[in-house]
C-alpha cells in the first residue's frame, strides 16, 4: 500500500513539473527581444540595453537629458590646440551612443577626468 501512495505522489509531482509556467506580469521576468514585435502588449523593445529587453511602455524615457554647468575653454585657442568641454547631466548617459560636437568638431570622452557616478563629464 505504501508503494501505491509513493507512485501517486511521484506521478503528481511529474505532471506538475511539466505544466508550463504562467506569468501574471513581467515584473520579475526579463524578456530578450530584437524588435517591439517580440514584446507583449504594453511593452517595447529597448535596444540600447545589452542584450535588448522588453520594458513597460509607460516607463519609456523619451526626453533628452538636461545639461548644466557647461564649460568650454577657448581662451587663446588657435589651430591645433586641444579644447576641453565639460558639463553635468541630470541623468545617466549611454556613453557608447553619446557624442559632443561644436560646429562639426567632435569632442572625445575623457573617462579619467570625468566623474560618471556624479554625472559630470569631460
Amino acid at each position: 500500500m505504501q508503494l501505491g501512495h509513493f507512485k501517486c505522489l511521484f506521478l503528481f509531482a511529474f505532471f506538475v513539473a511539466c505544466t508550463p509556467a504562467e506569468f501574471d506580469s513581467l515584473d520579475d521576468v526579463t524578456l530578450a527581444c530584437s524588435s517591439d514585435d517580440d514584446c507583449p502588449e504594453g511593452y517595447y523593445c529597448e535596444g540600447r540595453l545589452d542584450p535588448s529587453e522588453c520594458l513597460k511602455t509607460g516607463e519609456r524615457d523619451e526626453e533628452a537629458p538636461e545639461l548644466s554647468e557647461l564649460s568650454l575653454n577657448l581662451t587663446q585657442a588657435k589651430a591645433g590646440d586641444e579644447l576641453v568641454a565639460a558639463f553635468v547631466s541630470n541623468e545617466p548617459l549611454l556613453l557608447e551612443e553619446s557624442s559632443v560636437s561644436l560646429n562639426g568638431i567632435a569632442f572625445a570622452f575623457d573617462e579619467a577626468q570625468s566623474d560618471v557616478a556624479n554625472l559630470s563629464f569631460v
